[in-house]
């Protein structure tokens, strides 16, 4: 199944829209490791399918080998940027100067990668087994490439203000969790406000792989051939499928978690 076939469908098209409501999308050429080719186009507001597809059409998405993203961080209003590149360039520059203002939280999230599937797996399940037995609300998703995301949810954190107070306590957990339960492979480098993660249910240009949430069931028999975008259109509920929130109801105080590490 190729890429446009793979998008083009409204059931993947619903899983991917719904998380993105007050987050920044980017879509981002990726060469190696940790590097980024010249084609970026950042500040998108994919408030709506109709809006998504726009941005997919304009920055030609489909003819680019790129992934997309969405940013950590959640905002009040995130402006709408020009398709005119001069224009655009303006409106980054505004939103930079602004953003901080939009600023509501981040979510805590963890990026869990090695060349090893297996050792990112047991990595994974160590965390996994942490929250779950603090009832912490996460979500748990294959990345798509080299690894797992857990994600806990900014609605679900109490406690932390300003953008500063986040971008602090994102640091000391992700910091603390990777000392204190000597998970090897959790990549503590960037955790600064604009940090970005892969959109979930889209797919990883590089592998063919969807980022896909996975049930307990699927993490513990956890295969790549469930990611394939072939069978991830036969998933049943797709469309109503979601991020699969583990505890969802349940509210962390942030310095009480710390404590309890």
């Amino acid at each position: 199944m190729n890429r446009q076939e793979y998008y083009l469908s409204r059931k993947v098209l619903f899983e991917i829209i719904k998380p993105l409501r007050c987050r920044e999308i980017a879509f981002l050429q990726k060469l190696p490791h940790g590097v980024y080719g010249s084609f970026a186009v950042r500040q998108i507001n994919a408030c709506s399918i109709e809006m998504l597809l726009k941005n997919v059409e304009r920055f030609e998405f489909f003819s680019i080998p790129c992934n997309m993203y969405y940013s950590l961080a959640k905002y009040r209003f995130i402006p709408i940027a020009s398709f005119n590149p001069d224009k655009r360039r303006e409106d980054y520059g505004l939103w930079a100067l602004e953003w901080k203002n939009q600023f509501v939280g981040m979510d805590f999230a963890f990026d869990i990668d090695s060349e090893d599937l297996k050792r990112a797996w047991e990595d994974a399940k160590i965390i996994k087994d942490f929250f779950d037995s603090r009832m912490i609300p996460y979500t748990l998703a294959f990345s798509g490439s080299k690894g797992f995301h857990l994600e806990i949810p900014q609605e679900c954190v109490v406690g932390i203000l300003s953008p500063d107070e986040w971008v602090l306590a994102y640091q000391s957990l992700v910091n603390l969790i990777k000392r204190r339960l000597k998970v090897k492979f959790l990549d503590a480098s960037i955790t600064d406000a604009k940090r970005i993660f892969k959109v979930k249910y889209s797919l990883d240009v590089k592998s063919g792989l969807v980022c896909l949430p996975l049930t307990d069931e699927q993490f513990n028999d956890f295969s790549t051939d469930i990611c394939l975008p072939e069978n991830v259109i036969n998933l049943r509920n797709l469309g109503f499928r979601g991020l699969l929130l583990r505890n969802a109801g349940s509210k962390i105080d942030f310095y009480e978690l710390i404590k309890s590490i």
